[in-house]
């Protein structure tokens, strides 16, 4: 019988199964995208990765939306060239655009279309503001995925802090070396979720990579304690897009506020600091600032271990 080429498949044709993931485990997929869920709680859509496709001269993209916006962005660019063109030396812009973004067929005479002029400065920025919208947007995108990446790939994965698996030829299920995470063959295997492992000698099999569910629990559990790393990295981010403030307002609002406690008799730990702080500017304050000005304003009673909480 001779098969449809037409892209149809039969109901019950060949099935391609999937590789069964072991129990407790989880593909590096899903737990990358439980960790953008814990460090951007409102803001990630579960499609900043996964997505690979060549644009423009070659260049890859990670998701659908910068893909997309990019594509677009350089149409409008192009299609205004041809117009521009038409201008000068006459034609129909349609009709050189659909030439240049065409490929010619094997069976289609080819006919010399040439370089389209260069636009000015002025309108590819207006071309530049009727995509405003998307291109903020799929720079968000681009932006949370790479803060994740990178939370996930090198201080947890590199950093031994969780172990990746694969599943072996036999069944076993096998760690992988934390090092090579620091190599850009771990990068791409970290970007696209699986690796090769020899078979038989000659043959190579393409294996998942494996999450334990219990590892990553401890990093993105609501515990604080069970996940000190990660909670500077998500701290970190969340306030990389808070509103501005002084460092030097800050920095005099904590003097007065160290001389304020003293003179009541009291003692503040760093939460305590952290809390006043944030409760005065409005804003969040990073902890990794407030560490700063302890550190040279703080009193050495303020420091010591155990430190009680200052009583409201």
């Amino acid at each position: 019988m001779k098969l449809p080429t037409s892209g149809y498949n039969f109901p019950l044709g060949a099935k391609v199964e999937k590789a069964p993931v072991p129990v407790g485990y989880m593909e590096l997929e899903k737990a990358v995208d439980g960790l953008g869920k814990g460090m951007f709680p409102t803001d990630w859509t579960g499609e900043e990765r996964g997505y690979f496709k060549t644009g423009y001269l070659g260049q890859e993209f990670r998701s659908k939306i910068e893909y997309e916006t990019d594509s677009a962005f350089r149409d409008a660019v192009l299609y205004a060239e041809c117009e521009l063109e038409c201008d000068l030396s006459g034609g129909d812009p349609q009709w050189r655009y659909e030439r240049r973004k065409a490929p010619v067929a094997d069976d289609q005479p080819f006919m010399m279309v040439g370089d389209p002029p260069t636009l000015p400065t002025d309108k590819i920025k207006e071309i530049e503001e009727r995509f405003a919208s998307q291109i903020t947007e799929a720079k968000k995108t681009r932006d949370r995925r790479e803060k994740v990446e990178d939370v996930f790939l090198h201080q947890l994965l590199w950093a031994g802090l969780i172990t990746a698996h694969y599943v072996a030829v036999d069944g076993k299920i096998v760690p992988i070396e934390k090092n090579i995470w620091g190599s850009d063959e771990g990068k791409r295997i970290f970007e696209s979720g699986w690796l090769e492992i020899d078979k038989e000698g000659r043959l190579t099999s393409v294996r998942a990579v494996l999450i334990a569910e219990s590892d990553l629990e401890d990093h993105v559990s609501p515990a604080p304690a069970a996940k000190p790393r990660l909670n500077a990295a998500i701290e970190e981010v969340k306030t990389s897009s808070a509103p501005r403030h002084s460092r030097a307002k800050v920095r005099t609002w904590y003097q007065l506020h160290v001389k304020r406690v003293l003179d009541e008799g009291g003692k503040s730990s760093r939460d305590d600091d952290l809390d006043a702080a944030r409760e005065y500017f409005g804003i969040s304050i990073s902890r990794g600032f407030m560490r700063e000005l302890r550190r040279e304003f703080a009193p050495e009673s303020w420091k010591s271990k155990g430190a009680p909480r200052r009583k409201s």
